[in-house]
């Protein structure tokens, strides 16, 4: 059996200026605050905070955000920031892995190997009674859905005078600007389009950063 290192992700959002994307500084409630928080986690992380980021991570992770979770996880496994506690690791990457984002599940098969069956039992209880039922996408998701129709009612500006020529510019509460025709989209405000962009915001961030894992021989 290969031993299992796993890596904090950690870095820069590259290449995406989507409407759900906004400073850290602009708002207290920003549109996506999984991505918000997330990088704030970061940096601390970077900066030696571990205790700290590992708080960042869990707001981010509340908000569904599948590094978030992995990275809590590889916290757990490090002991960094937080208790050395393998069965709570395997339990939050498992959660990671629950939107078949590609590499999660095989680290997360990885770690409950390596645990022993009275681990394994924690694990699953870990998972099943603590972190499903306030992390998962059934509790996460609607939670979204709540706060996306929330920061759609709070935009200021109106639609009318909009066309395609002469475009409305509406300024939401969070002083991100943003084309009227594009702000107002009813798609750009439903789950499935934040789901679309986390996506996409994983890809870049484990394709072109840092590599989630690293196996060391035995």
């Amino acid at each position: 059996m290969q031993n299992f290192t796993a890596k904090v992700v950690v870095g820069i959002l590259v290449g995406l200026t989507m409407a759900f994307l906004v400073n850290a500084e602009a708002s207290e409630e920003p549109i996506n605050p999984s991505l918000n928080t997330y990088m704030l986690a970061s940096s601390m992380y970077e900066a030696g905070k571990h205790q700290e980021a590992y708080n960042k991570f869990l707001t981010s992770a509340r908000w569904g955000n599948k590094l978030a979770q992995f990275n809590l996880g590889t916290m757990h496994q490090n002991g960094q920031g937080t208790v050395k506690d393998q069965a709570q690791a395997w339990a939050w990457v498992q959660l990671s892995a629950e939107r078949d984002y590609a590499g999660l599940r095989d680290i997360a098969d990885d770690l409950f190997e390596q645990l022993s069956p009275t681990e394994q039992a924690r694990a699953r209880r870990i998972f099943n009674e603590e972190l499903a039922p306030e992390f998962g996408d059934a509790a996460v998701l609607p939670r979204v859905q709540r706060h996306l129709d929330r920061r759609y009612r709070a935009a200021t500006g109106s639609r009318l005078g909009g066309s395609s020529s002469t475009p409305l510019v509406v300024q939401p509460r969070d002083e991100q600007q943003s084309v009227g025709d594009v702000y107002y989209a009813q798609d750009r405000w439903q789950v499935d389009s934040w789901l679309r962009e986390e996506r996409r915001w994983f890809y870049a961030m484990t394709n072109r950063e840092i590599d989630i894992v690293e196996h060391d021989d035995p």
